[in-house]
C-alpha cells in the first residue's frame, strides 16, 4: 500500500514536471519572439537626386544649394539620423544624390512626404514644385525576421515613380555664355570708332597740306571765276572799239 501511494506520488510529480516543462517551452518561445521583435531591424535606403539643367544640358559646374524636408505622416515613424519630431531636413549642393536611410524595428505601414523647403530660392533657376508621397511596408517573415515588403513612391499627381528626382531648369534670367567682346559691338563703341576715324582723316589732310573744302569756299571760287570772265570780256570789248576807231581815222586821212 505504501509502495502504491509512493508510485502515485511519483507519477504526480512527473506529470507536474511535464506540465511545468511544457509551460516553460511555450513561455520561452513567446519570450524569444518578443525579444526578436525588439532587437532585430530592417533598413530602408531611399535615394534623392538633384539636377540643374539649362535647356537639355546638365550644368556641370552648378553650385546652388537646395533644402528638402522629409515629413513623417504617422506618429513614431522612424526617421533618418538627425530627424526630430517627425521632420528631417537636409541640403544638397549642385548635381548630386543623397541617401535617406531609416531603420525599422516593428512591422507596419509607414507614410512620409518629401518636398522642397520653402526657403529654397534661386535667381537663375526655377524651383520645382515636385512632391513625393512615400509608403513603406514592413512585415515579419515566418522565421521571425523583419523584412521590407514594399516601397511605393508617388508624385503629387498620384503617378508611381521609380525614384525621387528634383530637376531645376534655368529660367530666362539666366545669363547664357557671353560672346567675345570683339565679335559684338555696342552702338556706343561704333560711334566712338567713327569719331576716331574722322579725326584720323582730318589729321592726315592737315599733314599733306590739303584742307577740307566747305560749301562757302566753293561759292567764293565760283564768284572769282565769274568776275574774271567778266573782266576779260570787258577788256576785249574796249580793245575792239579802240581798234575800230583807229581803222576809221586812217581811212579818212587817205581820202
Amino acid at each position: 500500500m505504501y509502495r502504491k501511494k509512493r508510485k502515485i506520488t511519483s507519477n504526480k510529480k512527473l506529470l507536474m514536471g511535464c506540465l511545468i516543462l511544457f509551460t516553460l517551452v511555450v513561455g520561452n518561445t513567446g519570450l524569444l519572439h518578443a525579444v526578436a521583435a525588439g532587437t532585430d531591424s530592417v533598413s530602408v535606403d531611399l535615394t534623392l537626386e538633384q539636377v540643374f539643367q539649362r535647356g537639355k544640358e546638365v550644368v556641370k559646374d552648378a553650385t546652388e544649394k537646395a533644402t528638402y524636408k522629409l515629413i513623417a505622416t504617422d506618429k513614431n515613424s522612424p526617421m533618418p539620423a538627425g530627424g526630430k519630431d517627425g521632420v528631417y531636413t537636409l541640403s544638397i549642393a549642385g548635381n548630386k544624390e543623397e541617401h535617406l536611410v531609416m531603420a525599422y524595428k516593428a512591422a507596419g505601414t509607414y507614410h512620409y512626404t518629401l518636398q522642397v523647403s520653402t526657403e529654397t530660392k534661386f535667381e537663375h533657376y526655377t524651383v520645382p514644385k515636385t512632391e513625393y508621397q512615400i509608403e513603406i511596408i514592413v512585415k515579419r517573415k515566418l522565421g521571425g525576421d523583419l523584412a521590407c515588403w514594399a516601397v511605393l513612391i508617388k508624385n503629387q499627381e498620384g503617378s508611381k515613380q521609380d525614384g525621387m528626382l528634383f530637376n531645376y531648369l534655368g529660367n530666362d534670367a539666366q545669363t547664357v555664355v557671353k560672346p567675345p567682346e570683339t565679335e559684338t559691338e555696342t552702338e556706343t563703341e561704333k560711334e566712338t570708332k567713327k569719331a576716331a576715324a574722322r579725326r584720323d582723316s582730318q589729321a592726315a589732310n592737315q599733314n599733306t597740306g590739303s584742307q577740307v573744302r566747305t560749301g562757302d569756299e566753293n561759292r567764293f571760287a565760283k564768284w572769282i571765276v565769274i568776275m574774271s570772265t567778266s573782266l576779260v570780256i570787258i577788256f576785249f570789248v574796249i580793245t575792239k572799239k579802240k581798234s575800230d576807231r583807229r581803222a576809221e581815222s586812217t581811212y579818212c586821212n587817205q581820202k
